[in-house]
């Protein structure tokens, strides 16, 4: 991070990026995503192309990416609700929202620990999908705020975390059976003011 240089030639829209990945696998693969869909690059950034091949709309106002430890498999949340997953890294994708509402997508988490188990934040709470996002599952179980902004997981995927746009952050515990549990003892509020 002492120097930088411009990495931008093929970005249609450079004022529109929301997120970017890189290939765990190969680090001259990189993913940005945005208003008109998914970038991807081969070179580490010196060139990018339109990776846009399955998505319903001209401009799925991509959120966030999220992608699978061998690289693979990628994920896309848009802010119209529809998620997208590419099997083929990133060259052809389709629209996986089985079992999700119509709420906005914010952030797409894949459990560090299974590729196959993948959670998605939106504006309706936590959804959970334990089959690379076939099918979805609501997850919010202790949730107060359904808003959910963004999500992280640690290293061996027993612990969860979902930041929400008016409650403050909590600890989620997964679980195969019911998705994941956020108990309410884990709510940061900040204390009532003293008069």
């Amino acid at each position: 991070g002492v120097t930088w240089e411009w990495a931008s030639d093929g970005l249609v829209r450079v004022d529109s990026l929301t997120d970017l990945v890189v290939d765990p696998t190969d680090d001259d693969v990189l993913y940005a995503g945005g208003i008109d869909g998914v970038h991807k690059s081969t070179d580490g950034g010196a060139s990018w192309r339109l990776s846009d091949r399955g998505f319903r709309v001209e401009l799925p106002d991509v959120v966030a990416l999220a992608t699978t430890s061998d690289g693979q498999t990628l994920f896309a949340a848009t802010r119209g609700s529809a998620v997208y997953r590419s099997l083929d890294a990133g060259e052809t994708w389709e629209w996986v929202n089985a079992g999700l509402k119509n709420y906005q997508a914010r952030d797409v988490l894949v459990d560090p620990s299974d590729d196959n188990v993948v959670y998605l934040a939106t504006y309706g709470g936590v959804y959970k999908s334990t089959d690379k996002g076939s099918t979805w599952r609501l997850a919010s179980n202790g949730l107060y705020s359904p808003f959910i902004e963004q999500l992280a997981a640690t290293p061996d995927g027993n612990h969860v975390y979902a930041s929400t746009a008016d409650h403050g952050l909590y600890h989620g515990q997964p679980s195969a059976s019911t998705g994941a549990t956020f108990p309410t003892a884990a709510l940061q509020l900040a204390p009532e003011p003293t008069h």
